[in-house]
């Protein structure tokens, strides 16, 4: 609990209560990229360089299916 917890309390400050659970995964799986190109020299110059792309994704347990989320590009701004 203690790493999802930041993206918990990011999502209360906007989520309606029946929206939490999804908003906070989502909230997760942003700032987990972020910190992976934060702290990732070799990921976060490759990414840089064009020679990879980072997509944020969701895994959906009950189903096994992979889902894109929106978000803006990572490393490209």
């Amino acid at each position: 609990m203690t790493k999802i917890a930041p993206a918990v309390s990011q999502a209360k400050t906007y989520a309606k209560p029946d929206e939490l659970v999804e908003s906070a995964i989502k909230d997760n799986v942003h700032q987990s990229t972020k910190d992976v190109l934060a702290n990732g020299e070799i990921i976060r110059d490759a990414v840089h360089s064009g020679k990879l792309k980072v997509v944020e994704t969701r895994y959906m347990l009950d189903t096994g299916e992979v889902v894109r989320l929106n978000a803006p590009k990572v490393g490209q701004n």
